[in-house]
């Protein structure tokens, strides 16, 4: 009883089956692939901020050897623990929301990961 009525359902609505898609469906699978790009121009971004940041703070927070501070290197020193931090807030940030948002999740786990090996290295 339900098999006929399952073939009377695919009579109505003109089903035939075939083995090649229809062209309706192989221009929705191109559309979904066109709308996707790759997540590698963030990544590059992050491991690149991450180094310039990493380095930074290297440079002006944890080797402070110079004999004479001026304001300057103050200044600097205070942005590149700004940064840092700025970057431990947005890998915590992204941890809750990377599945809305993969590439900012990319972009701040390769920045962390490269503001952690300068510094340590």
């Amino acid at each position: 009883m339900t098999v006929s009525s399952f073939e009377n359902r695919l009579n109505g609505i003109h089903w035939v089956p075939t083995a090649a898609p229809s062209k309706m469906m192989v221009d929705q699978v191109i559309a979904a692939r066109e709308t996707r790009k790759p997540l590698t121009e963030l990544s590059l971004l992050g491991a690149l901020l991450g180094c310039l940041i990493g380095f930074a703070f290297k440079g002006f927070w944890i080797l402070e050897t110079a004999v004479f501070q001026n304001d300057l290197d103050q200044l600097f020193s205070m942005l590149s623990l700004a940064a840092v931090v700025a970057s431990v807030v947005l890998a915590i940030v992204n941890i809750f929301r990377q599945k809305r948002v993969p590439s900012w999740a990319g972009f701040s786990t390769i920045n962390l990961v490269m503001v952690a090996i300068i510094t340590l290295s």
